[in-house]
C-alpha cells in the first residue's frame, strides 16, 4: 500500500513538472511573440530614409517621430523640403547619411519662408507628426526643438502667422487632426493679412483703412486703464511690485 502511494505522488509530481515546462515554454513564446509584433508596430530601430518606409499605423495614430534638418531645399513641383536625419527610439550612430524628404504640410512656403528655415531650422533638432507617406515626400506638421523655449514651436503656424507662407490643401487624407489643424492655418494667414505681416505688406489701400477703422473702435471700447501704452502698464506693475516688496521689508 506504501508503495503503492508513493508512486502515485510521483506520478503527480511528475505530471506537475511536465505542466509548469510546457507553461514556461507557453509564456517565453507568446513573450517572444508580443515583443516581436511591438517592434514590427512601432519600428524602433528603423531608420526612414523615404516616405514609403513609413509605416500606414504611423500615419493613422500620428506617431511622433524625430531627427535633425540637414539641409533645405526648394525643389521644382514639390516647393520647399526638408532633409531629415531621421533618428528612431533606439538610434545607432554608425549609419547611412541617407535622409528623409519633409515637406510641411498645409503651407505654401515664400523665398521669405526659405529663408527662415535656412537660418532658424536648418541644423537643428525637430520633431514631425507623418500625415501622408504617399509620393516622394512625407507631408508633416513640423515642431521645431528649441532649448530655451518651454514648448516645441509648431514650424507651419510660426511661417504663417508671420506671413511668410500661405495655406495650402495638403495631398494627405483630412482626418480630424489634419481638418482641425488645417483650421488654425488658416485662421493664422487671416491674422497675418489683417497685420500686413510678410507676404501680406502690400495689400491694397482700403485693407489698411479698415484696419485703422477696426483698431481705432477697438481702441474706444477699452477702458481707460487699458488705453495706456503697453510699456507705461509694464513700468507701472514694475513699480507697483517694487512698493510691496518695499512694505514686506
Amino acid at each position: 500500500m506504501t508503495a503503492a502511494i508513493k508512486d502515485g505522488i510521483e506520478r503527480v509530481v511528475k505530471k506537475i513538472e511536465e505542466n509548469t515546462r510546457l507553461t514556461e515554454i507557453g509564456f517565453y513564446s507568446v513573450s517572444a511573440g508580443l515583443l516581436i509584433y511591438a517592434c514590427y508596430r512601432k519600428r524602433p530601430f528603423k531608420r526612414f530614409v523615404k516616405a514609403a518606409d513609413i509605416p500606414d499605423n504611423f500615419i493613422a495614430e500620428k506617431t511622433l517621430q524625430r531627427g535633425i534638418v540637414s539641409d533645405v531645399q526648394n525643389v521644382s513641383g514639390n516647393g520647399t523640403i526638408l532633409l531629415v536625419n531621421h533618428r528612431p527610439p533606439i538610434n545607432f550612430p554608425l549609419r547611412s547619411r541617407k535622409t528623409l524628404p519633409v515637406k510641411i504640410s498645409g503651407v505654401n512656403i515664400g523665398n521669405l519662408g526659405y529663408g527662415w528655415l535656412e537660418t532658424i531650422v536648418k541644423d537643428k533638432e525637430i520633431n514631425f507628426i507623418p500625415f501622408s507617406n504617399k509620393g516622394k515626400n512625407v507631408e508633416a506638421q513640423v515642431f521645431l526643438i528649441e532649448q530655451d523655449q518651454p514648448r516645441p514651436i509648431d514650424v507651419g503656424k510660426a511661417l504663417t502667422s508671420i506671413g511668410f507662407a500661405k495655406t495650402a490643401e495638403p495631398s494627405s487624407k483630412a482626418d480630424s487632426y489634419v481638418k482641425r489643424y488645417l483650421r488654425q492655418l488658416k485662421y493664422l494667414e487671416s491674422s497675418a493679412k489683417f497685420h500686413h505681416n510678410g507676404q501680406w505688406a502690400n495689400l491694397p489701400e482700403h485693407f489698411r483703412w479698415l484696419r485703422k477703422k477696426y483698431e481705432s473702435l477697438w481702441f474706444n471700447l477699452l477702458p481707460d486703464d487699458k488705453k495706456v501704452p503697453a510699456l507705461v502698464r509694464t513700468i507701472k506693475k514694475e513699480d507697483e511690485k517694487n512698493k510691496k516688496k518695499q512694505k514686506l521689508k
